[in-house]
């Protein structure tokens, strides 16, 4: 049964989606992020990297890279994360230009904390919110990637996908309402529930991603408006005599 199918093969679907996600995300989070707080030449060398990713095609790609090298879950889900990061590392970048230059960094800085250690223990755990409903956001595109790429026959037949549902659909026709020749049509119709989780999962995502923004603008305002508590002649909170 077709129902079956889907069932059997959403936690192949949702490993693949929630593997490509996590590593694109986290992938293009350094990036982005190094990319920003250094600046200049880094800066421009590291986006001219960026744009040359995001200018390629990405299913022929994908096709020919599965032709060549192989067609293994594994190795798909390594393709896919190849092509998945591009994006979070724009939208990591242009938020460190921003919080490189809020005064907790700036203090970081004359501390002497090191460039890294700024980096990962005051500038990425800003950007943590903006992590996660990437990675909700995410997970639809590489499922549907990994199902084009089944749909076209270019992965592991032994493992049961909803991209080879419809590819075995393909060979073999099933008798069902539809009639004995449109067991494609029928097929595509039975997944309008997999279409409609899609849907819920991206409007989730937005959802959550404005209550994270939310939190941590929250943050950001906390701690630049803190008060500085000088001790001194100039402190203000001096002791009445």
């Amino acid at each position: 049964m077709l129902a079956v199918g889907i069932l059997w093969g959403a936690p192949v679907a949702l490993f693949i989606g929630l593997v490509v996600s996590i590593a694109g995300v986290i992938i293009g989070l350094v990036y982005g992020v190094v990319a920003g707080y250094k600046g200049k030449r880094t800066d421009e060398g590291l986006m001219r990297i960026n744009d040359i990713f995001y200018s390629l095609p990405t299913l022929p790609l994908l096709i020919i890279l599965s032709v060549t090298i192989g067609r293994s879950i594994f190795l798909i889900t390594g393709f896919l994360v190849i092509f998945s990061w591009v994006g979070m590392a724009k939208i990591s970048r242009s938020l460190a230009l921003q919080l490189k230059n809020l005064q907790y960094v700036e203090a970081a800085k004359l501390m002497g904390q090191s460039d890294r250690n700024i980096i990962f223990r005051h500038i990425i755990p800003q950007l943590l919110p903006l992590t996660f409903a990437s990675i909700a956001i995410s997970v639809p595109a590489a499922i549907l990637g990994e199902s084009t790429l089944s749909f076209l026959g270019l992965s592991d037949a032994s493992i049961p996908t909803w991209g080879q549902i419809l590819h075995d659909a393909q060979k073999t026709v099933i008798p069902s309402r539809y009639g004995a020749d449109s067991s494609v049509n029928g097929i595509y119709q039975d997944l309008s529930t997999a279409q409609l989780a899609d849907s819920i999962s991206k409007s989730g995502g937005f959802g959550l991603a404005r209550n994270l923004e939310k939190q941590l603008s929250r943050q950001i305002l906390i701690k630049d408006s803190a008060p500085a508590i000088s001790t001194g002649e100039n402190s203000k909170f001096k002791p009445s005599t």
